[in-house]
């Protein structure tokens, strides 16, 4: 086994807003050197400018494999290798089975889960020759048991979270991490869209500190806010009768609110 070290050298997906935005701020006032991965120029500019001399911006679509390929060979070669790397880029679209469309499923999943999957595998060749290496993604508290309205992005999210337990369990001989961050409801651009109540809305900064150390110190879980951790860990143990039943009626309430599945209107 490698000693504990902490990982210096980090490349991060999906840092355009919201929750990576912060981790990316978060990192480097730690005294990290970040690659952040993003479609959007604006956010990348203002990480910059935080510290042009410990940060990469790398504007990529991580759903296009060749893009993604180029950021993670240009991230490994300006830190001349990767301790690190976060696969965190990831979207939600809302839906019942009524207004599903495959198209946009294939979206989630193309995000959520193929790119997040390719992003970690492509650094993994860099990750082995750290002295402290670390694989991460973003998963979700949706993803350890599935409400009603939003069927896609839970199954991604737990698809994810498996693919993790494996790769774990696969490269531990190694000294590699894997670490599974799962967060509740964030403010961020995503959640702002929600038209329905979130429970323990948690601020952005404050999420991506929680982030921060779990990488920092290579650990394999992290979930915020622990009230919301704490009543997803209950419901995921419920007996499936009893989930159900609960389930129904979370539907029945939201589907009389008129916000199943449905995105606030700008």
């Amino acid at each position: 086994m490698r000693p504990m070290a902490t990982p210096q050298r980090i490349l991060i997906t999906g840092v355009s807003s919201g929750l990576g935005f912060a981790l990316v701020k978060a990192l480097l006032a730690r005294g990290a050197q970040v690659a952040g991965v993003a479609r959007r120029p604006e956010g990348l500019s203002k990480l910059t400018a935080l510290a042009p001399e410990r940060f990469l911006a790398i504007e990529a679509d991580v759903s296009r494999p060749a893009e993604l390929a180029k950021a993670v060979s240009a991230a490994a070669s300006r830190w001349n290798g990767l301790d690190a790397v976060v696969a965190n880029a990831g979207i939600g679209i809302p839906a019942t089975v009524d207004t599903m469309r495959m198209e946009d499923v294939r979206r989630v999943f193309d995000t959520n889960v193929c790119a997040a999957i390719e992003t970690l595998l492509l650094a993994l060749p860099h990750v082995r020759k750290s002295d402290a290496p670390l694989l991460a993604a973003t998963t979700s508290l949706a993803g350890w048991r599935a409400g009603p309205g939003a069927a896609p992005y839970c199954a991604s999210k737990a698809a994810l979270s498996a693919f993790l337990d494996s790769l774990r369990a696969e490269l531990h001989h190694e000294g590699i991490r894997v670490l599974d961050i799962a967060p509740g409801f964030v403010k961020s651009e995503m959640t702002a869209r929600n038209a329905f109540a979130m429970p323990f809305l948690m601020e952005t900064d404050a999420a991506a500190q929680k982030m921060a150390s779990a990488i920092l110190r290579r650990k394999s879980h992290v979930s915020f806010p622990w009230p919301m951790t704490s009543l997803a860990w209950l419901v995921r143990r419920l007996p499936d009768g009893v989930y159900d039943v609960l389930a129904r009626r979370i539907a029945a309430r939201l589907r009389r609110a008129g916000s199943l599945g449905v995105l606030k209107q700008d």
